[in-house]
Formats: C-alpha cells, structure tokens, sequence
C-alpha cells in the first residue's frame, strides 16, 4: 500500500511540473492545430500561387520573386490586434532550412521584403502561411491558406 501512495505521489508531482514549466514551440503545435513544422523539401516553387485568409484578401506569391496582396495583415504587437495594412507589392524568398532532429526541415518561413512574413506549415502541395498575433501561449493565428 505505501509503495502504490509513493508511486501515485511520484506520478503526480511529475504532471504537475509539466503542466507549470510551459511549452516550447513543439508543443504548441499540438495546441495551435495550424502551426506546425514546415513540410519537409519545401521549395520556393511548393509556393507560388494564391493565398487567401478572411478578412485579408488575398496574397500572390509568383515564380518571379515578386508577390502582391491586397490587404497586408499587420500584427500590432503593442495591443495584440491585426491593422488592415492595405496593398503591398515587392520580392520574396524562402528562409534557409534549419535542419530538424528527424531529418526533415523545419522552422522555414516566406519573407515578404519590407511587408513582413509567414511561418509555413501544411503541406508540400498545400502549404499553410500563418503568423501569431501576440503571446504564441494565446493562439491566435493570421492564417492564409492556398487556393487548390
């Protein structure tokens, strides 16, 4: 019986310092549901095309290098709220691949030169852009999703 109350207690303590350390980004993918590891091979030509997230218009990534969107959101980081940015136009590129712990690259994100940017997740053929307004702990994502 004391061994079963120790085991219990161990069992406990160790779910209660999980639960009190916080996360790291790993984590939050599980939590977040759309952020998440970039889709391992992504190239440059896995993104052009036409992206669309309500209430932002749409983004259009080219072969070229350059983009156009018709409504840039624009993260406030001061009162965690998203500005209407308006229309933006100018080059993009993919970051360089940081390599992940299963092989696979990760943490690779699209940067809209002078517009900001978008972590990427989905996949190959469908990726997902999305950024976190405010505290990543609160999970509220700008999310743009590719037209098929």
């Amino acid at each position: 019986m004391r061994r079963r109350l120790t085991v219990l207690a161990c069992a406990l303590s160790l779910g209660a310092s999980l639960l009190v350390t916080g996360c790291d980004l790993d984590d939050l993918n599980s939590l977040c549901g759309t952020d998440g590891p970039t889709p391992a091979g992504l190239t440059q030509a896995d993104l052009v095309g036409t992206y669309e997230g309500h209430p932002w218009g749409t983004l259009t990534v080219r072969a070229d290098g350059t983009f156009e969107v018709d409504d840039m959101p624009t993260p406030d980081s001061e009162d965690d709220t998203v500005r209407h940015g308006g229309p933006r136009r100018g080059a993009w590129d993919l970051s360089r691949p940081i390599p992940g712990g299963d092989g696979g690259d990760r943490d690779r994100s699209i940067s809209l030169h002078d517009a900001g940017g978008f972590d990427i997740s989905g996949t190959r053929a469908r990726p997902v852009l999305y950024d976190f307004v405010g505290d990543p702990d609160s999970c509220r994502l700008i999310v743009l999703n590719k037209r098929p």
